[in-house]
Parts: structure tokens; C-alpha cells; sequence
């Protein structure tokens, strides 16, 4: 059995694969914990309803961002369109003072330093600022768009092919010198566009499934190996 849930992954990219039956490719068989497929309708409920983005998330993983979520939320207190909003920041140095001192001058900002329960976080938020690791497959799985930032060589299949598909907005060189030009530019962008919003939430839903791992059970074993309620 070949398996590769990359999104976009296709029979073209495995032609010299020794294996010709079993390939189960594309984001339809990633792998999600099931309280992603707990919070799936809420999401379709919640994204349907949504017509101005009002909370937004920075969330660049457990990794060393250094400074980037500082950076982040620089961009967010500057722009117009974020005077207002709520904004959540999980950050791996939550009592950076700099970090703390930023968040506190805003209308509405958290920082979360720990979060046991990732999916009711991208349940309740509109927009993720956010890597481009496997996170970005949890949050289409809930419909939630992204402007997805490379945070490593391993993630640039990821950020090109959700690129492709048009299920978010990029930008891969978070060290460059005019990051934050291009995060603000992107934001504009993003809210000045409805309806791209609600196309990428809805290509979302379609493209990313969080029955991956049953589906492709199914596909090995054959028919439906576990009844849903």
C-alpha cells in the first residue's frame, strides 16, 4: 500500500511506483484525531454563518519561531481592519515582555502558552495566521481559512499545493525583510475579498476530510469497518 495524503498527491507523481493497486493519495486520507471529526459540523454551521471575520489566530506550532509571533501581532495592531478584532496568540515564550507588553496595548488579545484542545480553538476563530505543517490540514478540516507562513524546507509541498488548490494564502519567507509589508498586504487582501473568504472555507471542507484514517482502513481492508453516530 502506497500512501501519501499530501494534498494534491496524484497517481502522476508515484509513475515508477512499484506499486500500481493500493495507492491511496491526497488530503482525503490524512490523518486527523477524532476531535476534528467531533467538531466537523459545528464548523459547517459556524463557517455558513460567518460573514466578517471577528477573531483571528497566530499559531506557528511548537517549533522556535523566535520572533515571528511578535512580528505577527506588530503587523495585526497596525493594520484597520484588526483595530477591533479579538485576537488569539499560542506562543512557545508567552512572558516575552515585549510579546506581553504588545498583546496588552490591544483591545482584545490572549496569549496561550498551552492548548489541550486545538479544535475548539480553530472552532471558534475566522482566520489562522499559521504554519504550514500538518496544523494547516487539522484547520481545513474545520473550514477555517489560513494564511499560511513556511516555517521549514519540509513544509513547501504543503504551501504550494494548498496554494494550487486555492485553500489559503501564502507567504514563504517569514525572515525576509518586507514580511511584514507582505502579512499586511495579504490581510487587506483577504478582507477586502468576501467571497474569496467563503470559496477558500468551502474548499476546505471539500478537499480535507477528517475520516482520512477510516477511509483509508476502508480502502485496505475493504467495506465499512466502523458505524459513525
Amino acid at each position: 500500500v502506497l500512501l501519501d495524503p499530501t494534498i494534491g498527491r496524484t497517481v502522476e507523481h508515484y509513475k515508477s511506483s512499484s506499486i500500481k493497486q493500493a495507492q491511496l493519495l491526497g488530503s482525503q486520507y490524512a490523518f486527523l484525531r477524532t476531535e476534528f471529526l467531533e467538531k466537523r459540523q459545528r464548523a459547517y454551521d459556524r463557517r455558513a454563518k460567518t460573514n466578517t471575520i471577528k477573531k483571528i489566530l497566530i499559531n506557528y506550532g511548537g517549533g522556535d519561531s523566535g520572533d515571528l509571533p511578535l512580528r505577527t501581532l506588530e503587523v495585526l495592531a497596525k493594520n484597520k481592519h484588526c483595530k477591533s478584532l479579538d485576537i488569539t496568540l499560542i506562543a512557545n515564550s508567552p512572558q516575552d515582555q515585549k510579546l506581553v507588553k504588545l498583546a496588552r496595548s490591544m483591545d482584545s488579545c490572549d496569549i496561550l502558552d498551552f492548548c489541550n484542545n486545538i479544535s475548539t480553538v480553530f472552532l471558534k476563530n475566522d482566520l489562522a495566521i499559521a504554519a504550514a505543517g500538518t496544523s494547516a490540514y487539522e484547520r481545513a478540516s474545520l473550514g477555517l481559512p489560513s494564511v499560511m507562513v513556511q516555517l521549514a524546507e519540509n513544509q513547501e509541498d504543503n504551501i504550494d499545493n494548498f496554494k494550487k488548490n486555492r485553500l489559503g494564502w501564502v507567504i514563504k519567507d517569514p525572515k525576509a525583510a518586507d514580511f511584514s509589508t507582505e502579512l499586511s498586504q495579504v490581510i487587506d487582501h483577504v478582507f477586502s475579498n468576501p467571497e474569496e473568504y467563503s470559496e477558500v472555507a468551502n474548499g476546505c471542507f471539500e478537499k480535507v476530510s477528517p475520516l482520512g484514517l477510516i477511509k483509508a482502513l476502508g480502502e485496505i481492508f475493504g467495506g465499512n469497518l466502523v458505524r459513525l453516530r
